[in-house]
């Protein structure tokens, strides 16, 4: 009989792991029936114990017993109990349906979890189970592991991004894709062509507010004429405010590159669409701040330049647009009273009655010059989505009566 490996790391038996009855593994489970010296053991260490301490000797008893190519199928049942089976919902199973491979077994420190993390070769769900108990200096060496590594890399690489934002405030951009994921995300499109394609614009699309160029134009379309809804999706205006707006930084497009899109502005706060002629039409907008809206947002901003401090680049701190804001805060500011800054502009905003904004802290792509920032909107990015993705028949259909819309606002 082949002899099973001894697992490396084994997850920390948990109250209810102990209580649960030993369930084998099924390669392990298969040996066992065939009979051996151990098999009376394992078996009788799998019926229910009446109490913990019962299963704790039980599981002494079998790993002492035990011939030494059999104490692996012993230990991983007894410290992953009925889990090994799906069994008991208490016993925590971090692996998914579509990844079960192997049980979760995740190091016990914090630098085998961030070596786990970031181990190509082990299953997706084990590697999103070790960055969920990491740090925060963990998460950024995982966070720029693997540049170059396929799909699992990136959603650990995701992963890693995401816990920073929420446990950290530290929100950062996705890296690019790789060229081997890029291979094979164009694989799965072919495999499975997509109702709906949306894209961010700054650094995604193009760099931030740059126009779009030849190729841009020309990949949307294409992706149009396949058959696919194509949306822009950005934090930028759609309509004209502050700054370079969206539709500017698409007007070096052909009439037909721009029929082809949908831009969602603001996060999803402003949709517009364009006719066969390439004229642009908003056919919806949230309702802008209120005045009494607009004054509790500068009285919060104020406070949050108050205590922290306000930073400045090329001669402006900050904005208050329609339903959105931004405000420098000191160059240099450390990563935790950033997102302190951000706590604190939330509180803020809700004791002047705005509640639930979502405000958010970023470092810009130049630290060195340009300063940190916080910034809030009505909206985010998953109510963008939302729109996006439950009203595609109605913009397709808003995109034949535009000239309509351009002339009854003209």
């Amino acid at each position: 009989m082949p002899a099973v490996p001894v697992p490396t790391a084994v997850a920390a038996p948990s109250a209810l792991a102990i209580a649960a009855p030993l369930a084998l593994p099924a390669a392990a489970d298969r040996a066992l029936s065939r009979g051996s010296a151990a098999s009376e053991v394992l078996r009788a260490a799998q019926r229910k114990p009446e109490t913990a301490l019962g299963t704790l000797s039980a599981g002494a008893r079998g790993v002492s017993r035990a011939a030494t190519g059999q104490r692996a199928a012993v230990l991983n049942s007894f410290f992953t109990g009925s889990g090994a089976r799906g069994g008991a919902s208490g016993v925590v199973d971090i692996s998914e349906a579509s990844d079960r491979r192997s049980p979760a077994l995740v190091p016990f420190t914090l630098e085998g979890r961030a070596a786990a993390a970031v181990d190509s070769q082990r299953p997706l769900a084990e590697r999103r189970a070790a960055v969920a108990a990491l740090d925060r200096a963990a998460l950024e060496r995982v966070a720029a592991a693997n540049p170059h590594g396929g799909p699992d890399d990136y959603e650990v690489h995701r992963a890693a991004l995401k816990a920073l934002a929420e446990v950290h405030g530290d929100v950062r951009s996705l890296r690019p894709v790789s060229r081997a994921h890029a291979d094979a995300i164009l694989a799965g499109l072919a495999a499975a062509k997509p109702e709906l394609a949306v894209f961010d614009y700054d650094n995604t699309l193009e760099k931030t507010s740059r126009p779009a160029s030849p190729e841009t134009g020309a990949a949307l379309k294409a992706a149009s004429d396949a058959g696919v809804d194509v949306a822009i999706l950005s934090d930028r205006n759609a309509v004209p405010d502050v700054g370079v707006s969206l539709p500017e930084s698409l007007s070096g497009l052909s009439r037909a590159e721009k029929a082809a899109l949908t831009v969602g502005g603001r996060s999803g706060g402003e949709m517009l669409v364009f006719d066969a002629r390439g004229r642009e039409a908003l056919v919806e907008q949230l309702p802008p701040w209120t005045a009494a809206q607009r004054a509790a947002v500068a009285d919060a901003l104020e406070a949050v330049a108050g205590r922290f401090g306000a930073g400045e680049f090329e001669g402006e701190i900050g904005a208050i647009s329609d339903f959105s804001f931004y405000q420098r805060l000191p160059l240099g500011t450390p990563d935790a009273a950033l997102a302190e800054a951000a706590a604190f502009a939330r509180a803020e905003l809700a004791a002047r009655g705005l509640k639930g904004v979502h405000v958010v802290s970023r470092h810009t792509l130049n630290p060195e010059s340009d300063p940190p920032y916080i910034s809030a909107s009505m909206i985010d990015k998953s109510g963008g989505m939302a729109l996006l993705r439950g009203r595609r028949a109605a913009y397709r259909r808003l995109k034949v009566i535009a000239p309509k819309l351009i002339s009854a606002r003209a």
